[in-house]
């Protein structure tokens, strides 16, 4: 009999998959922890209302010591709502990474879960300088699937602001209420299928009701009206109640530098480096769109964000954009610090999906549900 044993996760597992989260942070010189607190399956639904968790087990010690996420969620391809996958959350233990026969076996009961036709492809993103992760998944290995580039995927951090007027003068920012839910959906529906994977979205997301978008209140979404037609929406999202980034380590450099980085920061309004143990309080930006990609609505909506940031005593927002959006250049000019992942379409070599029928339209991803 095998030590190690490859299945899907049940509730009871919850601890031991919360557990692994902690077991296995992002390195860098801060090293961050991906937590979702206090259970793992009540944060689920963000990364889609369909979910599957692949668990290896170490049968000999008795605990979990590989993850990996397979979701699908409606979102427009093409135009059309399709369903469309996503892998990952994809963990193993660090003293078992040398063991990549057991990354080859989760894959295989993956393609077995592939067999109920949900999605013909999955979506991913692997950070840009992750090369470990990319030697690992990318070799297109016995059991792996091809993972297939699709462009490099932009996370901008913004800091909190003075608030300043920005953009047409009868353009006005406002924060959304319940009774706007609605005219949100509607304009979400007519914009969202312009980007490719642009998630399928109904009125109770933004009315204080949301599923996959929980801890969204509708007065933390902000609205830009012209002569009271909606030309754009920006919403701050909160998850700190159930998804955390927990710094757990800082390099020896960064360690004698924090206390005189986080004078300097308040100085000038900038995000502070956090307590070790401490969560980040940060805000993702979700359904940023404006009508016809207008970069001066997209300016006066993030300025408008940065100066909510104070009141909510978020220190960042995070914005994710394709590198193909034509709102990056404006974004750009207001952000600090820019994080680099790649994006992958993932199928395998015996169900290749017609990708070829796929158009060109930008590419978008909820950085809240990475």
């Amino acid at each position: 009999m095998s030590r190690f044993e490859i299945n899907l996760a049940t509730p009871a597992d919850d601890a031991a998959l919360r557990q692994l989260l902690a077991a296995t942070p992002m390195e860098g010189d801060i090293r961050l922890a991906f937590a979702r607190e206090p259970s793992y399956f009540a944060a689920s639904p963000i990364d889609g209302p369909f979910t599957q968790v692949v668990v290896a087990r170490d049968l000999a010690k008795q605990r979990i010591i590989g993850m990996g996420s397979r979701a699908v969620f409606d979102a427009y391809v093409n135009g059309c709502q399709t369903p469309v996958g996503y892998l990952s959350g994809l963990r193993l233990a660090p003293e078992f990474r040398r063991r990549t026969w057991l990354l080859a076996r989760g894959y295989r009961l993956f393609r077995h879960l592939h067999n109920d036709n949900r999605a013909a492809f999955y979506l991913t993103t692997i950070a840009a300088d992750n090369q470990p992760a990319q030697a690992a998944l990318l070799n297109q290995r016995a059991g792996l699937p091809i993972y297939r580039p699709w462009g490099r995927f932009h996370t901008l951090t913004i800091a909190p602001q003075r608030p300043r007027r920005v953009g047409r003068d009868n353009l006005d920012i406002r924060a959304a209420t319940a009774a706007d839910a609605p005219a949100i959906a509607d304009f979400l529906r007519r914009n969202g299928p312009r980007r490719q994977f642009f998630p399928a979205l109904e009125a109770d997301e933004f009315a204080g009701r949301p599923t996959r978008f929980a801890g969204l209140v509708p007065d933390a979404i902000l609205l830009a009206t012209v002569d009271e037609q909606l030309v754009g929406t920006l919403g701050l999202w909160d998850q700190r109640a159930y998804r955390q980034v927990v710094a757990t380590a800082y390099s020896r450099r960064l360690r004698m530098l924090r206390p005189a980085y986080n004078m300097a920061a308040a100085l000038r309004g900038r995000a502070r480096l956090p307590r070790v143990g401490e969560s980040l309080n940060v805000r993702y930006a979700t359904t940023f769109v404006t009508d016809e990609d207008c970069p001066d609505v997209a300016q006066a909506l993030l300025q408008a964000a940065a100066a909510r940031l104070p009141q909510d005593s978020a220190e960042m927002l995070l914005v994710g954009l394709h590198e193909s959006d034509p709102l990056l250049p404006a974004i750009r000019s207001s952000s600090g610090r820019e994080y680099v992942t790649l994006l992958y379409l993932v199928y395998w070599p015996d169900a290749v999906p017609n990708l070829a029928a796929l158009s060109e339209r930008t590419p978008y991803l909820e950085l809240g549900c990475l």
